[in-house]
């Protein structure tokens, strides 16, 4: 507790023991007050003596009462702490359970952000090599397209030879030609 708080606490616990004891010191002041008006000045004199004594009693069970009650919120307050150990040592765990989550959490946000990138990457790749797949069909289509073209222009070039070749031999007698009837 530090010293503005005790204070205040003292403080409050004078004025709250003040409040209960003030009345009855007053009543107590006052009748002995009409008596000593009353009575002969001997009398007065003892009354004064024993109201000064009954005075210094309430004074005295006063202080006793703010001692007690300082020794009470000491003892409070050791009792609260002791109470309260246990939730500051959960709380203290928490907080580093919290911490080592949080640092998980980090960790793991930037292996989603890899895998993301690591993602985009193959995925941009992907699309590369399907355009370059499309590319080479492509270019597999044509060169067929042109081997066939070629194999045409090759058939037709040894026909045109054939012919050639086929009137400049006219004299040379052909083999017949099968036309697909069995031989008799």
């Amino acid at each position: 507790m530090t010293p503005s708080v005790a204070a205040q606490g003292d403080t409050s616990l004078r004025d709250a023991t003040t409040s209960i004891l003030n009345p009855q010191l007053k009543r107590v002041s006052i009748h002995y007050r009409q008596k000593a008006m009353a009575s002969s000045a001997d009398k007065d004199s003892d009354e004064k003596k024993e109201l000064k004594m009954k005075q210094e009693a309430f004074v005295e069970k006063e202080r006793a009462a703010f001692e007690k009650k300082k020794g009470s919120d000491k003892e409070f307050q050791r009792i609260r702490r002791k109470k309260t150990r246990p939730t500051r040592e959960k709380v203290a765990v928490c907080v580093e359970e919290h911490a080592n989550v949080r640092y998980q959490n980090a960790e793991q946000t930037d292996s989603v952000r890899m895998l993301k990138e690591t993602m985009q990457r193959i995925q941009s790749y992907s699309k590369s090599q399907e355009q370059e797949k499309d590319q080479a069909l492509k270019k597999v289509a044509s060169l067929r397209d042109e081997i066939l073209a070629l194999r045409q222009i090759s058939a037709e070039t040894q026909q045109r030879q054939l012919n050639e070749i086929q009137p400049s031999s006219s004299g040379i007698k052909q083999p017949p030609q099968h036309t697909g009837r069995p031989y008799s």
